[in-house]
């Protein structure tokens, strides 16, 4: 009899392996699920799983986890919800190659990052094992969106050095460029890309046509005054006194983040001491097109 009793035994252990376990229901629907109302049928609808929780074999040794529904067989953990998101881990990283924030990161290790300075912005923020750096998910919807900026008033130019500009400084007056519309100045990327900036820059000069004037342009990127891009220009003015005027255009591009703010600033050689007066938006009563503007876009 208890040779009997063991065998009985045995065998109830060895099903038990292969049981599946349902917290809350009759019918689980894997090897552990879990319905959170107790309301499934024995063949539940889309309806009634949408609160439970099922841990299911794929069949090829491993598993995947449903919320909401009985996992697709390819995915580990499968989200149903279609009105619920899904909540990352919110850190304050200090730079694309910080270690500690998150201690030993792994290849593909997703957070959501809060810090916004010259290498990140907030944003999503996945770890990237072969360069052992923190990459910023991108994502494009302003490609080729030309955007217009206009100078809020006129500017002239002062001198700096060859010297100087040689050496890899700047120098120069701000050219107060605000978005289309706006009467603050700045302008600000939103999303990473290369960038085009075509400038139209118009203006007068106190000298005759025959006085070559030599200016130079510089993209700065404010937070760490960085040049981005920058342009050398020789210019002649037009002989229509007493306001000769000059005008050129200029094409600089760079290489930008989300969250950067861009400054550009002109002077001229001091050795052609012509100062140039660009005009602004406070300077006319005409179109932009008569004013100093900037055209920009992501390539």
């Amino acid at each position: 009899m208890k040779k009997k009793f063991l065998i009985l035994l045995g065998i109830f252990c060895v099903g038990s392996i292969y049981a599946q376990v349902g917290v809350n229901t009759k019918s689980p629907l894997g090897i552990f699920h879990i319905d959170a109302s107790g309301n499934n049928s024995a063949i539940p609808t889309a309806a009634q799983l949408a609160d439970d929780i099922i841990v299911k074999s794929d069949g090829m040794g491993e598993v995947g986890i449903g919320i909401g529904a009985i996992p697709a067989k390819g995915a580990s953990v499968d989200l149903i919800s279609s009105n619920k998101g899904l909540q990352l881990n919110v850190v304050a990283l200090t730079g694309t190659d910080d270690l500690l924030t998150v201690p030993s990161p792994v290849r593909g290790m997703i957070v959501y990052n809060t810090t916004n300075n010259s290498q990140l912005y907030p944003g999503i923020c996945v770890f990237n094992g072969q360069t052992n750096k923190w990459d910023q998910m991108a994502f494009t919807k302003e490609t080729f969106d030309v955007k217009i900026a206009i100078s809020l008033h006129d500017v002239t130019t002062i001198g700096a050095t060859s010297a100087v500009i040689s050496a890899g400084g700047y120098d120069g007056v701000s050219i107060p460029f605000a978005p289309l519309g706006s009467t603050t100045a700045g302008i600000k990327i939103t999303e990473d890309g290369t960038y085009a900036f075509a400038l139209n820059l118009m203006g007068m000069v106190n000298t005759t046509e025959t006085s070559e004037v030599h200016m130079y342009l510089f993209m700065m990127r404010k937070s760490d005054m960085v040049i981005m891009d920058a342009a050398a220009l020789g210019t002649l003015a037009m002989n229509n006194p007493p306001q000769y005027k000059q005008s050129a255009t200029a094409i600089l591009s760079s290489i930008l983040k989300a969250g950067d703010e861009l400054d550009f600033l002109i002077c001229h050689n001091i050795d052609t001491p012509y100062p140039w007066t660009l005009f602004g938006g406070a300077a006319t009563t005409f179109g932009r097109y008569n004013k100093t503007s900037l055209s920009y876009w992501k390539l």
